[in-house]
Formats: structure tokens, sequence, C-alpha cells
């Protein structure tokens, strides 16, 4: 949830505070990077839980929902609350592409 709330302070910067660095798909990494962290850290957190057996079991179909909904709620914020912010396609998929990531090195790397 901390993780979550730092994403939301970082992308709510007004847009003339923000310089991205000069490759083309900039945007892309700083996007899937913030992210990263948010599907592995959901995945983790849902397995280790020992309350829910049914948030463990269909621990994949809730990171994935959760990071669907944050994803699109972050960029409806740059569009209508965030000063100098717009919310882009591309965006909304470097988020969801940065935590399939990041579930995936949880799957693949973590959990083995």
């Amino acid at each position: 949830m901390l993780w979550m709330l730092l994403i939301l302070v970082l992308i709510g910067l007004p847009g003339y505070s923000v310089t991205l660095p000069a490759f083309s798909f900039s945007d892309w990494v700083i996007h899937g990077g913030m992210f990263f962290p948010l599907g592995l850290m959901w995945m983790q957190a849902l397995r280790k839980q020992r309350v829910l057996n049914l948030a463990r079991m269909f621990a994949g179909y809730y990171t994935w929902m959760i990071c669907i909904v944050f994803s699109g709620l972050t960029e409806l914020l740059q569009a209508w609350v965030f000063v100098q912010r717009s919310a882009q396609l591309g965006d909304y998929l470097a988020n969801l592409t940065g935590c399939g990531l990041g579930y995936l090195f949880y799957v693949w790397i973590i959990r083995q």
C-alpha cells in the first residue's frame, strides 16, 4: 500500500517539474519501473498471507485486478486532477507491462 502511495505522489508531480531522460522509450521504462515492484509485492503479499485461503489460491488473479484498476486510476487522476499531466494509453500499457513483469518475476524466480 505504501508503494501505491509513492506512485501516486510521483505521478502527481506537476508536469513542469518532471524531466525525462533523453532516450525515446524512457517514459515506458519509468512507468514499467514504478509498476514492476507493485506486481511483485502484491503477489508476494497475497501468496504469503495466511488468513484468506481464497486470496492465496487466486493471488495472480487478484494481483492483476489490482494492477488494472490502480493503473487506470493513476491515468484518470493524471487526466482530471493533477496539474499539467495527461492520461495516455501508452502509459497505461507500460504500467501493466511493469506489473506483468513483476508478476512473472515472482512466479519464475522467487517462488521457485
